[in-house]
């Protein structure tokens, strides 16, 4: 990838308009797709390249199909042949196209610019994310706010991690739900939603929570969290709810929740350590995200001084929940879990935790009749 090209003062269309962009990019590829489109619009790209589809998504190309819908200056066009292509090509891209989505159109076809595949100052390697494979969600719920990937297993063990905002429409609420019975731990469910209100969100979380197995559930108690963590042991009495205690140099250390251990509360060193570990099991092929929102998130995750964090008018709360669970991942309590099974780790630590209720509940997912059927 080499920058052929700054530019000032010169601007692409864009979807919201004419835009500024930093400049041109060459890259020289071994293969290349041609899109063409039922008005005989075409577009020839890499195979990685991201195109805007409906709903306002992005899609790779090479996971394009026939009869699949793309924006163009026209409005949404079906896709009517996509021929592959085995030859070297030089292809050129624009660097940080100003749109709010850095998207602009070439040959009237919307597309991401190559700032997407991340750079130097982002936690996952570029070469990294332009390889991560996305999957589209089988089912959406909730205004797109819940996307399920992949439906439960019975026998299979599951781990959710949620990030509580402030509930006023700057950042979201959201939560990740990882299938962790064996390498790799994949994403299987996220929900995301910036004005969820805080005293809802936990029937949210808990509904979710008991279709997967009831799922281990730990939530970031910084700011608003302690609230909703309060209200899931409390009114909805989930039996697998995680905390953390304090054992003094060592810092926080997960376990079971009670009254003395709430949840996680997200510091310099907790986040530290979920970054570098996040990091790892991303980069060594041992967590797939399978989402395209966090793909989208962790190309804007940058270092800012000694940490990570969004590119301003970028959020991170998808990718907060995997920090957080990078971070849980590491503790033997976690491993505990994976290698027996949430309930004998709980029996092996009643004697410590005795007013904590254990409630038992019986996994019926083929009965929610609200809509929300697997």
């Amino acid at each position: 990838m080499n920058l052929l090209k700054k530019f000032k003062n010169i601007e692409v269309l864009t979807p919201s308009g004419f835009k500024s962009f930093d400049g041109i990019i060459k890259n020289t590829k071994q293969e290349y797709i041609k899109i063409i489109l039922v008005d005989n619009t075409y577009l020839i790209c890499s195979v990685d390249h991201l195109i805007l589809i409906e709903n306002d998504e992005f899609k790779f190309a090479k996971n394009l199909s026939i009869n699949d819908y793309i924006f163009t200056e026209t409005g949404l066009q079906k896709i009517e042949s996509i021929e592959y292509h085995k030859d070297k090509i030089d292809l050129y891209d624009l660097t940080n196209v100003q749109d709010i989505n850095h998207t602009y159109y070439t040959n009237g076809i919307a597309s991401h610019n190559c700032k997407f595949l991340g750079g130097e100052d982002t936690l996952i390697s570029p070469d990294v994310l332009q390889d991560i494979i996305t999957i589209d969600p089988k089912e959406k719920h909730f205004a797109d706010s819940l996307k399920i990937f992949k439906q439960p297993i019975q026998g299979h063990n599951y781990f959710m991690t949620v990030d509580v905002s402030r509930a006023k429409g700057l950042d979201s609420s959201a939560f990740t739900i990882l299938d962790v019975t064996a390498y790799p731990f994949e994403v299987v469910c996220h929900y995301s939603d910036p004005n969820i209100q805080n005293l809802i969100f936990p029937s949210i979380i808990n509904r979710l929570g008991r279709i997967y197995n009831e799922a281990a559930i730990l939530v970031e108690i910084n700011d608003n969290g302690q609230q909703v963590a309060d209200l899931l042991f409390e009114e909805w009495e989930y039996p697998n709810l995680l905390g953390c205690a304090v054992k003094g140099r060592v810092g926080q250390v997960l376990t079971v929740f009670g009254p003395r251990t709430k949840g996680l509360k997200t510091s310099v060193s907790t986040k530290r350590v979920g970054c570098a570990n996040l990091k790892t099991l991303i980069e060594t092929k041992k967590l797939n995200i399978n989402s395209f929102d966090i793909l989208r998130e962790l190309t804007n995750f940058i270092l800012k001084g000694s940490s990570y964090e969004s590119e301003k008018g970028s959020h991170d709360d998808l990718v907060m929940c995997l920090v957080n669970f990078s971070w849980a991942s590491q503790q033997m309590f976690f491993k505990n879990y994976v290698q027996l099974g949430l309930r004998e780790v709980y029996e092996e630590q009643l004697e410590q935790f005795e007013s904590l209720p254990l409630g038992i509940y019986v996994n019926n997912y083929d009965n929610f009749d609200d809509g929300f059927r697997f």
